[in-house]
């Protein structure tokens, strides 16, 4: 998927390995969209519905893409707007 979005040559796209990361970006500008996984490999302590919860409290007007292979209804429930 990584592959895909750099591939496409209308919009900048930004990869972070982390959530952590991509909060501290968001301090210094704002995208048009936010892709989000809810797995991070790289740090098992967080999922995606935390950096979730974090981007709506202070960036609430940029839509969010929340992507998961979880089948849970919880998630599906607090991914929901």
């Amino acid at each position: 998927m990584q592959n895909h979005f750099k591939q496409m040559d209308k919009f900048e796209t930004v990869l972070f390995r982390n959530g952590d990361d991509a909060l501290t970006s968001l301090q210094q500008t704002q995208p048009y969209l936010i892709i989000l996984d809810h797995i991070f490999l790289n740090n098992p302590d967080k999922t995606g519905l935390e950096y979730l919860s974090a981007i709506r409290k202070k960036y609430a007007a940029v839509p969010v893409i929340y992507i998961t292979v979880v089948d849970d209804p919880l998630v599906r429930t607090k991914t929901k707007n």
